[in-house]
């Protein structure tokens, strides 16, 4: 699905006092998986281009691994949160949001559905 967002599955809050803000990766152990120029020419030689899991996979058992520096683990041991942050618009404590914890019991399906880790929130200030 062309220009799809995760966040898109996620149903809009009907209240004024906040609104989804993004779905990102946080928390990443031991720093993010890092892509360099030996992966992007074994991929572009040998996976038609298409750089994902399966290709940096395969990358992996000829010895091309994540290009941070003296970084050996392979791309399965670098892992991370994936969180939905949620901004307040209003300045009020987090219980005080018109709504949000009904809007939080209902989506808990669809955050289920796309792996979503936890929930975070951004202040207003």
């Amino acid at each position: 699905m062309s220009g799809y967002k995760e966040i898109d599955s996620i149903p809009e809050p009907d209240s004024k006092d906040f609104r989804l803000l993004e779905i990102t990766r946080v928390n990443h152990k031991p720093h993010p998986y890092m892509i360099g120029p030996r992966l992007v020419g074994y991929v572009s030689d040998n996976c038609n281009g298409m750089l994902g899991v399966s290709a940096i996979e395969e990358a992996e058992k000829t010895g091309i691994h994540c290009a941070h520096p003296k970084c050996r683990l392979s791309h399965s041991e670098h892992t991370s949160d994936k969180v939905l942050f949620i901004k307040a618009l209003v300045d009020k404590e987090l219980n005080k949001l018109d709504g949000l914890n009904e809007y939080l019991s209902t989506i808990g399906d669809a955050l289920k559905k796309i792996n979503v880790d936890g929930v975070a929130f951004v202040s207003c200030k």
